[in-house]
């Protein structure tokens, strides 16, 4: 693979799993994402391109990722914008 094919499809996963947080298909009840295997097979992608989605995910604020527990999804506040609060590392207001 190249690294210009490989940058498209961190792009397009990425693109995909912020519309399917925007419209609650993932990550709408409890705010945890799968577990990695489970992204992979659902997105029928690498291990390597579901982290860099998931790297680019969390720069911009979508997603947090709690060691030992799980990747979530961070609660919106404004559709113009992301909530910066978790569970575990900050509070709520």
């Amino acid at each position: 693979m190249t690294e210009r094919f490989i940058s498209n499809n961190v792009k397009e996963l990425a693109a995909r799993i912020i519309y399917e947080i925007r419209h609650g298909l993932i990550g709408a009840e409890d705010h945890k994402l799968a577990s990695e295997p489970e992204l992979i097979a659902h997105y029928n992608t690498t291990r390597y391109c579901l982290r860099k989605a998931l790297s680019q995910l969390a720069g911009m604020g979508y997603i947090y990722q709690a060691h030992g527990i799980g990747t979530f999804v961070r609660p919106g506040g404004k559709e113009s914008s992301i909530g910066i609060q978790n569970q575990i590392d900050l509070a709520e207001d």
